[in-house]
């Protein structure tokens, strides 16, 4: 018999299939110099109202997860912020003081542009944020993400990210609760230009990676994670109605003001 899944625990379902998939199927590549399984042009969906990966074997950076979110929010690009959470992180900065592929910056410039669009015509595809950089200077830090366009369809906001590359193992699930982030801060956006009579709830993330991969020194770790027991977190929903947006309430969670990780 089998047990239907929760709405909590989709994302992790569809996570431990994506990484078989690259297993089982991936082909042998090696750029710069790391064996790696890849598979080109994935597409997974993931629902962004419930956005932690929850695995036993996957023990993620809650705080990482949280402050790397807020970074991108708050449209910064210092190396320092990220650190604090994850000291790693910082190895990837060319000069120790900022990070060259930041999201953040983008991200800031261009919501104002994605609410307005979606405001003059909801059935718009236009509303499209760009992170990549063209013809980039090499770098440690080159934006794994090349864009994300928000849709409006049937009273939900949907997000399509398009990534370069993705380490479905180690990068994606943080890269879900950001984009969910961000797709949750332009839901408030629009709250606060429509009013208190807008329904729009989040809907899916639809993933895209020209390069999905899993490094050969993840795969033991990978393999063990996707034959474990299917936890149920039973989260609550990520809110997107509270008055100062997903900001404030990730904010909240790094003061320690706020208990809960969705900030009720």
């Amino acid at each position: 018999m089998t047990v239907p899944l929760k709405l909590s625990q989709l994302n992790t379902y569809r996570w431990h299939r994506l990484l078989k998939r690259l297993m089982l199927d991936g082909s042998r590549t090696k750029p710069r110099g790391q064996d790696t399984f890849e598979t080109l042009g994935v597409q997974e969906e993931f629902l962004m109202q419930y956005p932690v990966i929850a695995c036993a074997q996957r023990k993620l950076n809650l705080e990482f997860m949280i402050g790397e979110a807020h970074w991108v929010l708050s449209g910064a690009n210092d190396t320092a912020t990220p650190a604090s959470y994850m000291a790693k992180f910082a190895e990837y900065s060319d000069n120790g003081i900022i990070m060259a592929g930041a999201y953040g910056p983008a991200v800031n410039r261009q919501l104002a542009y994605v609410v307005r669009t979606l405001m003059d015509d909801p059935h718009s595809r236009q509303a499209v944020i760009s992170i990549w950089h063209e013809r980039p200077e090499p770098s440690k830090d080159i934006p794994c993400t090349v864009s994300l366009q928000f849709f409006l369809r049937q009273g939900s906001l949907h997000c399509v990210a398009n990534m370069r590359s993705s380490d479905a193992y180690l990068g994606l699930p943080y890269d879900i609760f950001t984009f969910s982030c961000i797709a949750a801060q332009v839901a408030h956006l629009l709250h606060q230009q429509i009013g208190p009579d807008c329904a729009i709830e989040l809907g899916y993330l639809t993933w895209q990676a020209g390069s999905a991969h899993i490094y050969d020194r993840d795969v033991k770790a990978a393999t063990k994670c996707v034959n474990g027991k299917l936890l149920d977190p039973n989260p609550m929903p990520l809110l997107i109605a509270m008055p100062g947006g997903i900001i404030e309430n990730l904010d909240g969670l790094l003061q320690g003001s706020v208990d809960d990780w969705v900030g009720r």
